[in-house]
Formats: structure tokens, C-alpha cells, sequence
């Protein structure tokens, strides 16, 4: 059967372990991003007053958890392959951030409309498509087929991913309750879960593609 290509407990022990063995970069890391990125937010709702600037620093604030998502895609697929952590991992998938920033918003797109249309769509193809990211850093795939390569790996394993998403729920949530500092733990355990997730679907998959030349995550 399709659902048995992706164990669900593995991913998460996976995801429990490359925390534990690589918890010092992950907390300086996420602490790196939380910081800056709430430095903008938190200026731009200073500046209440002056819409032109909160707008400016807000756009600039979403860059920024754009470019923070790609920085993490890159560094779980290098820990994946059994590379060292490397705080360059952070900034070299830049060159892939055009591509990324169009896939995201495609995604989005996809994701709010099936929202709006009655949730379970939203939520179906969120889950099918999440894994875009790693085929534009990975395989250096322009957006839409990034999104259609997540597609076609997801085929079969929506019932296991479901579950997978709603542990991963519950993991931020038990962290977000420790005072928040929970997170810089818990956040580690659900992106290398992910990671894991998306290797074993690919390699499943029966149109496995060998990553593009050059790509900063296969080093």
C-alpha cells in the first residue's frame, strides 16, 4: 500500500534525534531568525502612525520568513544527507530565493482559495503541495514544478501526512505552552520530521529525479 512508504513514528523519531544531536546550532539558529524577523514586525507596529513605513517594514518582515523558510529547507536537507551543521546553510540557497518566493506564493494562493472554497480543500492541498521548497533548493525546479513534483510524491500518503501535521500540532503547541522557549526545541523536532517525510516520499516515488547540479544542500 501507498500510506505504508511513510512510517509516521520514524519520522518523528528522526525528528527527536537530529534535535538532540544538533540542539545547540538549532536554538542559536531559530533564535538568529525569531529575533530578526520580530525586530521588523515589532517596528512596523511601532509606526502605526505612519501606514507608508508599517507597510514597508511589514513587506520587508515577509520577505524575511520567506527567506528564513528557504534558509531552513536548506539546512534540514543537508543534516538529512549526513552533512555538518553549518551556519553558511543560513544565506547559500539565496540564489534560489526568486524561485522560492514565486512557489510560496502559488502556494498560498492554492492553499487560501481551497480555504475558502470549504476548508478541506485548503487543507488537502496544503499538505500535498508543502513540499515544494525542497524541489526548488534540491533540484533547482522552477515553481510549478516544484509544486507538481510535491504532488506527485504525496500521491497515496494523505491519510499518513495528515497525521504526521496534526503530531506536528501537537509538538508546537506543547512547545509554544512551555513559555515559548519550548519552541527552540520542538521547532527542530517538526522541520527534520519534515525532512525525513520528504526523502522517504521521494525515494518511493516512482519518478525519483536526481538533484540539480550545484545545489547548495547537496554539498
Amino acid at each position: 500500500m501507498d500510506e505504508d512508504r511513510l512510517d509516521v513514528g520514524k519520522a518523528v523519531s528522526y525528528g527527536w534525534n537530529s534535535m538532540k544531536e544538533n540542539v545547540g546550532f538549532f536554538v542559536l539558529v531559530f533564535l538568529i531568525f525569531w529575533v530578526v524577523e520580530g525586530v521588523f514586525y515589532g517596528i512596523g507596529g511601532a509606526f502605526l502612525k505612519y501606514p507608508a513605513i508599517t507597510i514597508v517594514l511589514y513587506v520587508i518582515g515577509w520577505l524575511l520568513a520567506i527567506f528564513i523558510q528557504m534558509s531552513v529547507v536548506n539546512i534540514t536537507l543537508r543534516l538529512n544527507k549526513g552533512g555538518e551543521p553549518d551556519f553558511k546553510d543560513i544565506y547559500s540557497a539565496g540564489p534560489y530565493f526568486g524561485k522560492f518566493i514565486l512557489a510560496a506564493i502559488l502556494y498560498f494562493l492554492l492553499v487560501f482559495a481551497g480555504l475558502i472554497l470549504c476548508v478541506i480543500p485548503g487543507i488537502y492541498w496544503g499538505i500535498k503541495y508543502h513540499f515544494f521548497g525542497y524541489f526548488v533548493i534540491e533540484q533547482n525546479m522552477d515553481p510549478l514544478d516544484a509544486l507538481k513534483r510535491s504532488g506527485e510524491i504525496t500521491k497515496g500518503s494523505m491519510w499518513n501526512l495528515l497525521l504526521l501535521f496534526i503530531i506536528f500540532i501537537g509538538i508546537t503547541f506543547v512547545g509554544a505552552i512551555l513559555c515559548g522557549i519550548g519552541l527552540l526545541f520542538s521547532t527542530p523536532i517538526v522541520v527534520m520530521a519534515t525532512v525525513y517525510a520528504y526523502r522517504r516520499l521521494l525515494e518511493t516515488s516512482p519518478q525519483v529525479m536526481t538533484p540539480a547540479p550545484g545545489a547548495p544542500a547537496a554539498e
